[in-house]
């Protein structure tokens, strides 16, 4: 910790250079009268002034403010220390939390990579290609904020080096001007020579340390930069390669139980509809799984996103007001698409009891009259028309939701740019107030060095004059003492039997002794002046101006490495941020991306288009084909909907053939329709299976 002088310090060294100089001073005295005493001149009395007293109080009283002014700034800087200590203990934190979490990753994927593999049947499906595109996409942003980060990287080394240079520069020009300092002062005062090169002698070494300080910290931050690169890239790298290997097993386990369950289909024709009901609710358990752990996992990011916003409510409010937002949005988002894909479940179960209901009653009117088939063939079209409907819209709500988190995106992007100019315009500021001080206090302290300089010639000046001052009382004390004893003795030479003489000796003796008293009055006067003014020099001589300079030197220096401390540890907070930002919209967006899947995967199993006519052929390619899904134009700026080619002529085929069995009348055919316990009905001339 630096040093801190108060008022009392200085009041206490007042008090013991003046018991010091004390015994001096009545040496000084006695060696001086003996001088006196030898040789004769005649001086001029001159009394000190007390304007000079006053500037010496205003001096002092400066000089204590501009003390307590550095001691508030070195506090200042002390708890911007203890802050950013803080922050480096929770960002190491983060990052231990951060290895644990990889750690895991690596293990689930070198258990995934233990289950052998087989060979892919078919090709890779269009959400895997957007997968990859995406994938693609994110290394394409990393590496431009990996640029962005090498660049403001060299930004800074070339500032530092920058900054070296105009510290070098102006340590010259200090070296510069205590030489002239020092060579004026030999000229004026001889006796103060060696003092002055010993104090020259400091300074150089001083000034050597902080250069090698300075040096020593340029290679330190060096390092810990490229160090801080490394792992970042490090840590990036395994991520991505994480990921990739990820996506490659879930789509290689995909495509292995779309296999199976092709086979499954065309082996066990009779049993498909409890394979069906089986399948469908090992769909609803995986499901279920994994909305309980995208729930985790929206727990774990809250509680993030509280650490966050309590780590940097005191530097950065307005972004943990706008993170805030975003995370009450995106839960009242995620919580509206959970509703409608339950809605949408509902919906569809609800539509196949209908479905059902309405085959069973057209089976019982079939039986009483075949006309009415027509009719309910009508009500079936109708009933499909509405779930067609209802999936156009279910997909319009899906094209606007993704619409909505574009939206949000941008703005996002937008406040962050806007928080990053607000910071660099905060910093810009801060840079241009620590120079304009910096050249406050070479300036200030220039005038310090003018007003020692004028204070030391003062101080001799009234030195000279207490001497002159004190060899004039002494030397007129003599005469005066030696002219009344030789006036005395010639008395008394004369009047030696009167009584008269007696009386007179008398009252020249009581007449002397006010004088002498006034006499000793003056004197101790004159003690305590010349007390003060040598415990005034030697205050000066212990303080050593050139050390002071020295001092403030090295407090700039630690205050602008501090505050190049600060300006990194907020930079790397902001690219911890922006890579937290990023790593939840991604996955925000994969989360999507699975809930579209798994509503076309119940689209095309639990929807009415498994009640079909004809044979196994027919049934298996109805079952193959995702019906009704809505393609996107893919090289157009707005997003179109539009209905695949080859989904229309099979829906056509499917019509056609409806229309021919209902119009034509088999006899011998029998009409099979399942209920909803799964068992067939056999009655009437037709077949519906």
């Amino acid at each position: 910790m630096s040093n801190s002088v108060t008022l009392g310090d200085l009041g206490q060294l007042f008090e013991d250079g003046l018991r010091i100089s004390e015994p001096l001073i009545l040496d000084e005295i006695s060696d001086s009268s003996e001088y006196s005493l030898r040789g004769s001149s005649k001086f001029t009395i001159e009394q000190d002034s007390p304007k000079r007293w006053k500037q010496l109080e205003q001096w002092v009283a400066d000089l204590q403010a501009e003390v307590v002014c550095l001691r508030g700034q070195k506090e200042r800087s002390d708890q911007a220390v203890l802050s950013l200590l803080r922050e480096l203990l929770q960002i190491r934190a983060r990052i231990q939390v951060q290895d644990s979490e990889l750690e895991l990753i690596r293990d689930e994927v070198k258990q995934l990579t233990r289950i052998p593999e087989k060979e892919a049947c078919e090709p890779s499906s269009a959400t895997g290609r957007s997968h990859m595109e995406l994938m693609e996409k994110r290394l394409v942003e990393v590496r431009e904020a990996l640029t962005q980060v090498r660049r403001k990287q060299a930004l800074q080394e070339t500032e530092k080096k920058n900054f070296e240079t105009e510290l070098t520069l102006r340590l010259d020009k200090l070296n510069g001007d205590l030489k002239e300092e020092a060579e004026g002062r030999e000229t004026a005062c001889s006796t103060l020579l060696q003092n002055q090169e010993e104090s020259a002698c400091r300074t150089s070494r001083d000034i050597a340390g902080i250069q090698a300080q300075a040096l020593q910290l340029g290679e330190e931050m060096s390092l810990k930069f490229l160090k801080r690169e490394a792992k970042l890239c490090g840590h990036l790298q395994k991520n991505f390669m994480a990921i990739e290997k990820k996506m490659k097993v879930s789509e290689n386990t995909r495509l292995k139980s779309e296999k199976n369950l092709w086979e499954e289909l065309e082996v066990k024709w009779q049993k498909i509809q409890v394979l069906n009901e089986d399948h469908f609710r090992s769909l609803k358990h995986q499901q279920e799984q994994e909305e309980s752990r995208l729930l985790d996992q929206c727990r774990a990011l809250d509680n993030a996103v509280i650490q966050l916003t309590e780590f940097v409510r005191e530097n950065q409010t307005s972004l943990n007001r706008v993170l805030q937002a975003e995370q009450k949005n995106r839960e009242a988002q995620e919580q509206y698409e959970k509703e409608s894909v339950e809605k949408f479940t509902m919906k569809l179960q609800n539509d196949i009891s209908a479905v059902r209901e309405s085959f069973d009653n057209a089976h019982r009117e079939a039986r009483s009259e075949l006309e009415k088939i027509q009719e309910k063939s009508q009500v079936l079209e109708e009933s499909i028309g509405r779930l067609v409907r209802e999936v156009r819209d279910l997909s319009d709500h899906f094209v606007a939701l993704s619409w909505k988190f574009d939206l949000q995106e941008q703005t996002l992007n937008l406040k962050m740019s806007e928080a990053r100019k607000e910071c660099s315009e905060e910093e810009k500021k801060a840079l241009e107030k620590f120079i304009q001080w910096q050249n406050e206090t070479i300036v200030h302290l220039k005038e310090l060095q003018e007003k020692v300089e004028s204070f030391l010639k003062q101080i001799g000046d009234v030195n000279d004059r207490c001497l002159l001052h004190r060899n004039d009382s002494d030397q007129k004390i003599i005469t005066e003492s030696r002219t009344r004893l030789m006036e005395d003795l010639r008395n008394a030479d004369l009047e030696k039997t009167s009584p008269l003489h007696q009386y007179r000796t008398v009252s020249s003796l009581q007449s002397t002794i006010p004088v002498l008293h006034q006499r000793k009055h003056e004197m101790g006067i004159v003690r305590q002046e010349l007390a003060v003014v040598l415990s005034a020099l030697q205050l000066l001589k212990e303080d050593n101006p050139n050390r002071k300079i020295a001092e403030i030197q090295g407090k700039l220096t630690t205050f602008q490495s501090q505050i190049m401390k600060m300006e990194n540890n907020i930079q790397d907070n902001k690219t911890i941020q922006n890579l937290k930002f990023n790593t939840e919209t991604k996955l925000r967006v994969e989360e999507i991306a699975h809930l579209r899947e798994n509503v076309m995967k119940l689209w095309s199993e639990e929807g009415p288009w498994t009640l079909t006519l004809g044979s196994k052929r027919m049934l298996m390619s109805l079952v193959r084909q995702r019906f009704f899904i809505k393609d996107v134009g893919p090289d157009e700026v707005t997003q179109i909907n539009r209905w695949g080619i080859y989904q229309a002529v099979r829906w056509l085929k499917w019509k056609t053939l409806l229309l021919k069995l209902l119009a034509k009348g088999r006899p011998r055919k029998v009409f099979h329709l399942r209920g909803p316990s799964g068992e067939a009905y056999r009655s009437g001339t037709y077949s519906l299976i």
